[in-house]
């Protein structure tokens, strides 16, 4: 037997691979050039031109650079998939440390990209991806693969720190701004339930609080903080799937890593941080761990309460989530039968993390119970669509379209798929059940199933299959990816119109704004370095009782007596800490168009009085504003809390 070694570059194969990426490299280098004239920015430049290469570089590589005539092994396509993501992983990493040195939006940065993106590509393409059939058939060679080999963890551990650096100031969204502020708050000594009145459990405010306290302890933003925090979650969550899966192959835990990757990075990059995504977080490790288990795979009891630990803090943050846990358990009885037992490290640690979790909601925070739950009962209304109208979402057709290519395989599908596929269907009823349609709510299903369904491109027969089912394949993998991708960060879309109503204010001044959407304010108010005086979020009880009073024309008694509480803590929140201006929303985009709320304020003669001392500044379309007189100012009554 030969023991000469395969070179790294055989100088055929070097030209061959030159002259494609000769091509490939105008394509995308030209494409990264007009993107940056036209105000594109590094990444959205970057991403498009290596994009429109990829193409042209897989087809003319498998055609003419690597000689084909023995046959390629099967899952070509996606192995070249992961060697693209290896490659320009290695990429993105040279384009931060350039903007971390200052460079920035430089045509020569990318070109040394490119010189890096290339070397590294050739060198998968050339020894994993076009290796012909007789390459890797030595039993020698797969038992060295299994044992020693330690790729694909280094490479996507590589993409998630080039995915932090180019992510650590992504823009959240408006509730996760709100976690941190109420984190801050508590930090402060405020009580939560009593001093603000948050109507979800606390359990995601618990999680944030150690986190806000690192920021100030490292005086960086807390969005930066709950960020780098999340990225953790994501880095266990992908070092306990990579050990779950410590006995597949290196393609295979490549494959799988890659996918989860992409489920928990890209896929929920609009609602990064949300309750929803870390629940996502949670879950993979948790499907891997239980398809062990319904494959009477050994697994050790520290990985299995590691995950279980993982994924309680995930289900947790909804009591909608428990579905999940449940189903995946039902499915596991079903499969084991007799030698099913409930007694293990990950149903220990949930069950424990439930109970723990209940009685410290009893003993930490009494209110929530005593206050906010009769208050979500009677006046939490408003917000809800009906269930054709929770149907009409674009990610929908992703899931029914998901659906089809999962149960035409039904058959087939190994146990980690089927456990992704039910539980992706767990949280599917979370997000009808809770019957709001929001695009976050859906999150968890999308990441689920595209987990489920992307790694069936490393087994899929494209040639033995009909040209829709391959399409349909096609589809419902990139499609979640190009949306998420399309829709970018969080953004805001009153934020321009709200700051500008404000340009005269200045930062640690109190701004106010009555509403009973959230979505007017924040995370603007906070961006813009503004007290928040009250201790809502929003007004959202005013949709139940404008509703209420339409239908039936009075309010009931408990409503009634609900309006004049939040009326009267409302002027106590503005006499503690007097805001410059007042911003009104008309109301017209809301689910009670018409609705005064002014008026409805004015029906306190406290409120009336104070009022008196604004007058009309400024008006946009749906917001007018309201600006303090300049000599006015309130004695401070006693005990107000300080706003942080």
């Amino acid at each position: 037997m030969s023991t000469r070694s395969k070179p790294l570059f055989e100088l055929q194969r070097v030209l061959r691979y030159g002259a494609v990426g000769l091509l490939n490299t105008a394509l995308g280098f030209g494409i990264i050039l007009a993107l940056l004239k036209l105000g594109f920015g590094d990444f959205m430049a970057n991403v498009t031109g290596f994009a429109a290469g990829l193409l042209l570089s897989f087809v003319l590589n498998s055609l003419w650079t690597f000689d084909r005539t023995a046959g390629y092994q099967p899952g070509v396509v996606w192995r070249y998939a992961i060697s693209f993501a290896i490659a320009y992983a290695a990429n993105l990493a040279v384009v931060m440390a350039a903007r971390a040195g200052g460079i920035v939006d430089n045509p020569l940065t990318h070109l040394a990209g490119i010189g890096v993106y290339s070397i590294t590509f050739y060198l998968g393409s050339a020894h994993f991806v076009f290796v012909p059939r007789s390459g890797l058939q030595s039993k020698e060679r797969r038992d060295y693969t299994l044992s020693t080999e330690r790729w694909p963890e280094a490479a996507i551990f590589l993409g998630l720190l080039a995915a932090y650096l180019m992510l650590r100031n992504i823009a959240v969204s408006l509730d996760v701004v709100w976690q941190m502020w109420i984190a801050r708050q508590m930090l402060g000594g405020a009580v939560l339930y009593r001093d603000i009145l948050e109507l979800n459990p606390p359990l995601w405010f618990w999680m944030a609080t150690p986190v806000e306290w690192t920021a100030q302890a490292l005086d960086i933003p807390s969005v930066q903080a709950i960020v780098a925090a999340v990225f953790l979650l994501i880095a266990a969550a992908l070092a306990l799937l990579s050990i779950l899966l410590t006995d597949t192959s290196p393609a295979t835990r490549a494959t799988l890593l890659v996918t989860a990757f992409l489920a928990l990075v890209i896929i929920p990059i609009q609602e990064f941080a949300q309750r929803e995504h870390l629940a996502a977080i949670g879950a993979i490790p948790y499907l891997a761990l239980i398809a062990r288990r319904a494959d009477n795979l050994p697994t050790d009891w520290k990985v299995a309460a590691a995950t279980g630990l993982l994924a309680a803090s995930g289900f947790a943050l909804k009591h909608y989530f428990v579905l999940v846990p449940l189903l995946l358990e039902l499915w596991l009885i079903y499969r084991l039968r007799r030698n099913w037992t409930p007694v293990r490290a990950e149903t220990a640690i949930l069950s424990a993390g439930a109970a723990s979790y209940g009685v410290a909601v009893v003993l930490l925070a009494p209110d929530f119970l005593t206050t906010m739950v009769p208050m979500v009962s009677i006046a939490y209304d408003g917000y809800e669509v009906s269930f054709l109208k929770q149907f009409l979402r674009p990610f929908i057709a992703v899931w029914a379209l998901s659906g089809i290519v999962l149960w035409q395989q039904r058959s087939t599908l190994p146990s980690l798929t089927f456990a992704s596929a039910l539980a992706a269907l767990a949280f599917s009823f979370a997000y009808f059940a809770q019957q709001k349609g929001w695009r976050y709510h859906s999150v968890p299903t999308t990441a689920l199933l595209f987990f489920a369904v992307a790694p069936l491109w490393q087994r899929h027969r494209w040639r033995s299959v009909t040209l829709p089912a391959n399409a349909a394949l096609v589809v419902c993998t990139l499609l979640p990816l190009i949306v998420s991708l399309a829709a970018g960060p969080y953004k805001n879309v009153t934020e321009a119109t709200v700051r500008d109503l404000l340009r005269d204010s200045r930062p640690g001044t109190a701004t106010m704004m009555l509403t009973a959407h959230p979505t007017n304010f924040w995370p603007t108010v906070e961006k813009a370095g503004l007290k928040w005086p009250s201790r809502y979020f929003a007004f959202w009880m005013v949709l139940a009782m404008s509703e209420h009073e339409k239908k039936y024309g009075s309010l009931t008694p408990e409503l009634a007596a609900l309006a004049n509480d939040i009326r009267r803590q409302t002027v106590e929140d503005l006499r503690c800490n007097v805001p410059d201006i007042i911003l009104v929303d008309d109301f017209r985009l809301s689910k009670s168009p018409g609705f005064d709320i002014l008026e409805f304020f004015r029906e306190d003669k406290d409120f009336e009085r104070l009022f008196a001392n604004y007058s009309l500044d400024r008006k946009s379309v749906i917001y007018t504003s309201y600006k303090k007189a300049a000599d006015w100012q309130p004695e401070r009554p006693v005990g107000c809390r300080t706003i942080y």
